[in-house]
């Protein structure tokens, strides 16, 4: 193999060597060029490739973490709505028993039961085991009833109420507010329809409307004893009257309605402005 001196140590190495073994210089830069190039086209470019498909993966995880993200924010709020409806649904099965037992005991006996006791003559039996609510009767009498399920220590359930009209509330005890003034102003019109309705017949008993509020108990006997409203009268003119009715309890938002003879319904207790309804067609 033929020698050839390094032109920059003069060393003797082979004509094929592509740098001087002794000092490095380059003898054939057409060879080194040529590496680099391939170094370049195979070996950079693999690189890349591996570094590409690596930020892919990585993206690819944090993209299907941000979905899983979004779809448990959705999934978790409505599945904790469903289990705590589920459980309300209790409370609404044992009161939809009592209230159908109450107007059992009502057609036999003329007025409301007091007592479970009282309700048993009419069919009542106690339920299995509740696990979140029991029912309690909170005031009855001849008009009307109030009865409540309640939540048993530790269960996380709002109390539930129905009346004689048979409403389901949620979030209220009997006696006290928890829906909004919507609620409880449709509530007092409820309420003023039944007075009107005993104002009528004593109306056509008497042929004039109640004058006082002892005929206005004549008329509406719940008048006295109704646990969430208090009613009142005042005479208007020659044969008019203003029966008006507040809340008990304080609302989130004051409530206070009037009704005249015609059964007009008005804002406020002084039978004055605009009816926002009628109670009597």
């Amino acid at each position: 193999m033929p020698l050839i001196a390094c032109p920059d140590c003069g060393a003797h190495v082979s004509d094929a060597a592509v740098v001087c073994p002794q000092c490095g210089f380059p003898l054939r830069r057409e060879a080194l060029e040529r590496a680099s190039t391939r170094r370049d086209r195979f070996g950079a470019s693999s690189s890349n490739k591996t570094g590409l498909i690596v930020g892919l993966v990585v993206v690819g995880g944090l993209f299907m973490v941000v979905v899983i993200g979004i779809l448990a924010a959705i999934a978790i709020p409505r599945f904790t709505v469903a289990a705590q409806r589920a459980k309300e649904q209790e409370g609404e099965g044992l009161l939809k028993l009592a209230y159908t037992q109450e107007m059992t005991y009502y057609a036999d006996n003329g007025r409301y039961a007091r007592t479970f006791e009282e309700l048993k003559t009419a069919g009542w039996a106690e339920p299995p085991a509740p696990r979140y609510y029991e029912v309690e009767i909170a005031s009855a009498d001849s008009t009307d009833f109030c009865l409540h399920a309640l939540p048993l220590p530790g269960a996380e359930v709002k109390p539930i109420r129905v009346g004689v009209t048979g409403a389901m509330e949620r979030g209220a005890r009997c006696g006290e507010y928890g829906g909004d003034s919507t609620t409880v102003a449709q509530e007092a019109t409820g309420v003023l329809r039944d007075v009107y309705g005993g104002v009528r017949s004593w109306w056509h008993e008497h042929q004039r409307p109640p004058a006082t509020e002892a005929e206005l108990v004549e008329a509406y006997p719940g008048l006295k004893s109704d646990p969430d409203f208090s009613i009142g009268l005042t005479p208007v003119g020659s044969g008019g009257m203003c029966v008006h009715i507040a809340p008990r309890a304080t609302p989130p938002a004051p409530v206070a309605l009037s009704m005249d003879s015609g059964g007009n319904v008005y804002a406020g207790d002084g039978c004055s402005g605009s009816p926002i309804e009628r109670v009597w067609r």
